[in-house]
């Protein structure tokens, strides 16, 4: 297995603060960019749901923090 599998490291680039700068393996960077295309699609739902999202998400870690 090579890091380059599963990763976009460039051959000219030296990585030495790679946990400061963070490389995104190639599932999650695919996952993201999919994930920004249906947030700014204009006809999309997605980002009409973040809201409610969001406040579901704060619900869940105020109660587990103050129960």
């Amino acid at each position: 297995m090579t890091f380059k599998e599963h990763f976009n490291i460039p051959n000219d680039i030296i990585y030495l603060n790679t946990p400061g700068n963070g490389l995104l393996p190639k599932n999650s960077l695919n996952w993201r960019k999919k994930w920004e295309d249906d947030f700014f699609e204009t006809n999309g739902e997605l980002r009409d749901k973040q809201p409610e999202f969001i406040d579901g998400v704060k619900s869940t870690v105020a109660f587990f923090f103050w129960s």
